[in-house]
C-alpha cells in the first residue's frame, strides 16, 4: 500500500529494511566490505549501547537519509512539477523504485 501512496516513503523502507538486515548479518559473523560502515558500525571497538542490531541500523539509515535527502527531494519536485505528463512522471517513480529493490 505505501508503494502506492508514497513511493519515496516506500524506497527509504526498503533501505532501511537492507541495512537492517546487512546489520543483523554482520552482528551474525557474516564478513562485510573492510572499512563499511556496516563493519564499523558492529565491531568490536563500539560501545555497548551501540551494540545490537536497532541502533547501529538507525545509525546507518540516518547516513542514508543525510546522503539521498537531497536526491529524493529533486526526484520529487522532478515528478511533481518537471514532468509534464503524469504517464512517464509514473514511469520514472517505478524506475527509481525497481532500482532501490534490486540493489
Amino acid at each position: 500500500m505505501l508503494r502506492y501512496v508514497s513511493p519515496s516513503a516506500h524506497a527509504f523502507a526498503l533501505q532501511r529494511k537492507f541495512l537492517r538486515d546487512q546489520v543483523s548479518e554482520a552482528l551474525r559473523g557474516k564478513p562485510m566490505p573492510k572499512g563499511s560502515v556496516i563493519e564499523t558500525l558492529t565491531g568490536p571497538r563500539m560501545p555497548l549501547y551501540l551494540q545490537g542490531v536497532d541502533r547501529p541500523s538507525d545509525e546507518a539509515f540516518a547516513l542514508v537519509i543525510g546522503g539521498t535527502e537531497t536526491t529524493a527531494e529533486n526526484v520529487v519536485f522532478a515528478r511533481d512539477f518537471g514532468i509534464p505528463c503524469p504517464e512517464t512522471a509514473y514511469i520514472v517513480v517505478q524506475v527509481l523504485v525497481k532500482g532501490l529493490v534490486e540493489e
